[in-house]
């Protein structure tokens, strides 16, 4: 399914995230059930899967803290301070603002993008945000990254610290309008979400019983024994 059309007839997440399954949503959806009580999301990423399920109650989770971190920034802030405190960082750092000005201004152009010129400004922020302590504005940060990032995409390295080169992308306050409350929250009330950034062995406990558990790659996940000690009768749907 190309972009355009996901976006005609789904919500799609403000994340670029390695798995993410919105192109194939429209296979997905039909094979859930009609109704749903609780939706749980094993392994949520950009969550495109979630919210475009219509459920009762909703518990994304997923191993990555940072990724849980910043799924729940998304819900805490609205869209304007989101703007705004991207806009602080991008005058803050440097950033280019092709919004204001064109390619040539940044000595770049539309296939190579404006890399060369973000390059010193992301290392900064990069460098910044590995040592700044979890906050509204780590999380934001986080975004940034992402957004002028390699590929528009999230990765760590083994001491927690976002690792990612500077990517071609610049920055448009169109590509933030997605990163909305009423967007992400617009059939997913707060109080009817829950985020956990749970590891293998602790997942289950507590959920409901009819909870409809949505899980990406099955056989791998059995291996690592995330559904170890399930309670009995929780219903979990498996979608290849």
């Amino acid at each position: 399914m190309r972009r355009s059309e996901m976006n005609s007839w789904f919500t799609v997440s403000p994340l670029n995230y390695i798995g993410g399954k919105a192109r194939i949503l429209d296979q997905l959806l039909p094979v859930f059930p009609e109704h749903i009580s609780t939706f749980v999301d094993l392994f949520c990423g950009g969550c495109n899967v979630g919210i475009n399920t219509q459920a009762d109650n909703y518990i994304y989770n997923d191993g990555n803290r940072e990724l849980v971190g910043l799924l729940k920034m998304f819900l805490r802030l609205n869209t304007k301070t989101i703007l705004k405190r991207m806009d602080e960082i991008v005058e803050h750092y440097g950033f280019s603002k092709t919004k204001d000005h064109n390619f040539a201004y940044y000595g770049g152009n539309p296939m190579k993008g404006v890399s060369r010129y973000n390059k010193e400004p992301f290392l900064l922020l990069r460098q910044d945000y590995n040592n700044s302590p979890r906050s509204n504005q780590h999380y934001i940060m986080l975004y940034a990254l992402v957004v002028f990032g390699f590929n528009n995409q999230m990765r760590f390295n083994y001491k927690g610290e976002y690792n990612l080169p500077v990517g071609k992308r610049y920055y448009r306050e169109a590509l933030f309008m997605i990163v909305s409350h009423d967007l992400i929250c617009s059939y997913h009330h707060l109080s009817r979400v829950w985020m956990s950034s749970a590891q293998r062995w602790s997942l289950g406990k507590g959920w409901p019983l009819q909870a409809f558990t949505w899980v990406q790659g099955w056989g791998a996940s059995v291996q690592k024994g995330w559904l170890a000690g399930r309670p009995r009768g929780m219903n979990a749907r498996v979608v290849m």
